[in-house]
């Protein structure tokens, strides 16, 4: 009788240890930023208190959420988010995200009723404030729709490619399209294929041939690129990934820019960009056109917010200390991929109409 009493004890306790179990792992996997390792275990956690269980956890809700964000699965993150919107249990960080899964699955209505209620909730956020000024003017949009089309590229895989690059009569590229070795690891993110740089030249009509990976001597088994070059293709500016300080005991890795010289019939060996850091992001650099500046993307403290475009001239072999172009151009949310042309300054920002 006391053997079976000990047994019922312990068949009792397995699904508590095997929660609290699944409950660390998924919580490791978060912190290191491996969404792709951590939302199914999420997804599970997160209906214990969908369901109405007493041992649920809304922030398992909210990981759950986070993590289909981050992996771009937006119905499954849209659907979290209206769940913690209806039990009130949105943060503000929440509802940024679920405004844009609103967007991203076009349902502009809905994100409209959003953003008005946030903006009423967080009237000093500066996201919500400028989310509200542009529903008066979303229409104008689509004022200009009718005048152009477009049409994929041959060369999209549906795997993430981006950062194209003119170079010669081809365009450089980054993609996660191929593994370039069966040793090569899957990235914890979202579980596929380290970024890796593809070459696609023109055919006579404009179009684009098949892209083929860079062999080169630079190919590495973390992220390579995206990559841009100066005017005459004779130096190029790469982005890569830096092993940084150690974060719970594993190394965190951070992107980094560096540099090459087209010299006697092939490229030199990468420089590292002197204002690199292994405490944040530091990448996406492009050269105007007159090759003495630099325009980059840097997560260095002190900046709007996010993701900033800095500037930096040129100096001799080097680079002067890079600027922050300041409040006209950088917001509180990320800047991202610069592009000069003209004169004129281009980039992407990750969260704004």
């Amino acid at each position: 009788m006391r053997y079976s009493l000990l047994f019922l004890l312990l068949f009792i306790g397995l699904p508590q240890s095997f929660g609290q179990l699944k409950q660390r792992l998924a919580d490791g996997h978060f912190e290191l930023m491996e969404y792709a390792k951590c939302v199914d275990m999420y997804d599970e956690l997160a209906q214990k208190c969908i369901s109405g269980s007493k041992k649920g956890d809304w922030n398992n809700v909210r990981k759950a959420a986070e993590s289909h964000y981050h992996l771009f699965e937006m119905p499954e993150a849209n659907e979290l988010y209206e769940s913690l919107h209806s039990k009130n249990q949105l943060s503000e960080e929440d509802r940024i995200h679920y405004i844009q899964s609103l967007r991203y699955l076009m349902k502009y209505g809905k994100s409209h009723e959003v953003i008005r209620e946030s903006a009423a909730l967080f009237p000093a956020n500066p996201y919500f404030r400028r989310m509200l000024a542009g529903i008066e003017t979303f229409d104008h949009l689509y004022a200009d729709s009718s005048f152009y089309r477009l049409h994929p590229a041959r060369i999209n895989s549906g795997e993430g490619d981006f950062g194209a690059a003119y170079y010669k009569q081809s365009i450089v590229y980054a993609s996660k399209a191929i593994n370039p070795g069966f040793l090569t690891p899957a990235y914890g993110w979202d579980n596929d294929f380290y970024l890796n740089l593809l070459q696609s030249h023109f055919n006579a009509d404009s179009s684009l041939q098949d892209g083929q990976l860079l062999r080169h001597q630079f190919l590495s088994k973390a992220h390579d690129g995206p990559v841009s070059f100066n005017q005459d293709a004779t130096e190029m500016v790469i982005t890569r990934n830096l092993i940084g300080k150690k974060k719970n005991g594993q190394n965190i890795v951070v992107l980094a820019l560096y540099f090459s010289q087209w010299e006697n019939g092939e490229w030199s060996e990468l420089e590292a960009f002197e204002f690199n850091d292994k405490t944040y992001n530091v990448g996406h650099g492009v050269f105007d056109e007159s090759g003495q500046y630099l325009y980059f993307v840097s997560e260095a403290p002190g900046g709007q917010g996010g993701a900033d475009i800095y500037l930096s001239q040129r100096l001799g072999k080097g680079w002067g200390a890079p600027k922050n172009l300041g409040p006209l151009v950088n917001t509180e949310r990320d800047e991202l991929f610069p592009f000069v042309q003209k004169e004129m300054l281009y980039f992407s920002n990750k969260h704004l109409l």
